[in-house]
């Protein structure tokens, strides 16, 4: 390297470094005079802030994570940051926080008594949260009686799907009726409708 061009180099990154310090050491982007507040400020009408995109698994092969660090998960398409014990998604309270996905595969069902006396539909529960933890599971319902519900199971941890079963007998009274599903996870509960439809038995006359 020429020496004048050297001599260039080193002035202007003496100058950057006095420009950075004269600016309490804080640095802004499309904006003349930073928040003093900031040490990094951006300014845009048309950009966005991209922070980097990671799979769960890259995010989790990070080694020493300071407490604070922000990454975009890739899987699950949310913001993330490390609070120091445990990854959270940015809506999230703390590690302990219960997330997961609740649906039905049908939400009525109907009950001829007259090629079957039972109906039903699979519930599907998928925890979405850092640790998985037990979901339980219970019925309310204002059923007559001889029309019974049940899971095949009340407690999940993790991914599972289950089954709801009504049935109704020759003696219970027709209608309709509205069954909740409620899982509960901590301190999140979420509620599903099942409508079950009842209807009324055929009545034959016997001539004697």
């Amino acid at each position: 390297m020429k020496l004048p061009g050297y001599i260039a180099l080193i002035t202007g990154l003496l100058v950057m470094c006095w420009v950075s310090t004269s600016q309490a050491q804080n640095v802004g982007v499309n904006i003349l005079y930073p928040d003093s507040s900031a040490i990094f400020h951006l300014e845009s009408d048309s950009l966005g802030f991209l922070p980097p995109t990671v799979t769960t698994a890259q995010r989790d092969s990070i080694k020493d994570p300071a407490t604070g660090l922000v990454i975009y998960n890739t899987e699950d398409s949310t913001l993330q940051y490390f609070n120091g014990k445990c990854w959270l998604r940015t809506f999230q309270e703390d590690c302990d926080a219960c997330f997961f996905d609740f649906s039905l595969a049908q939400q009525t069902g109907n009950i001829n008594r007259v090629t079957s006396d039972t109906t039903g539909t699979n519930v599907f529960l998928s925890q979405t949260s850092n640790t998985p933890y037990n979901i339980g599971l219970f019925l309310m319902h204002n059923l007559p009686q001889g029309i019974t519900a049940k899971l095949d199971t009340y407690t999940v941890q993790g991914t599972d799907t289950l089954h709801l079963t009504v049935e109704a007998s020759i003696f219970a009274d027709p209608g309709t009726y509205p069954i909740a599903i409620q899982a509960v996870c901590n301190s999140k509960i979420e509620n599903r409708i099942f409508t079950v439809t009842v209807d009324s038995c055929y009545e034959v006359q016997v001539l004697s």
